[in-house]
């Protein structure tokens, strides 16, 4: 957090600033808010999904060029759909906490 008050030559140096430190704060606040509506087991299965799907397209998980290519990006998919695919990658991570590798 910003708690002091640098100095700054110029006003673009000063917007630079200010940009990079939204850049990481408010991505920083954005993925927390996100995290917290898909694990809300009160959140409405829309919220949920769409949380859900918010999180793995920042995590690269919808980049075509990666493997799976040709699956439907989230915006194409039903709140059904999204929903499956973030229990999907849920029951993966969950994984992780077992013996074993995590793409077994």
């Amino acid at each position: 957090m910003m708690t002091s008050s640098p100095n700054f030559e110029t006003p673009e140096e000063a917007v630079r600033a200010l940009r990079e430190y939204l850049q990481v704060e408010a991505s920083r606040v954005a993925v927390g808010a996100l995290v917290e509506v898909a694990q809300d087991r009160k959140a409405t299965a829309q919220a949920r999904a769409t949380a859900g799907a918010a999180l793995l397209r920042a995590a690269g998980f919808f980049d075509r060029t990666q493997e799976g290519a040709g699956k439907k990006e989230p915006h194409e998919m039903s709140a059904e759909e999204l929903a499956a695919e973030v229990e999907r990658v849920s029951r993966r991570l969950r994984r992780r906490d077992e013996p074993g590798d995590l793409f077994d």
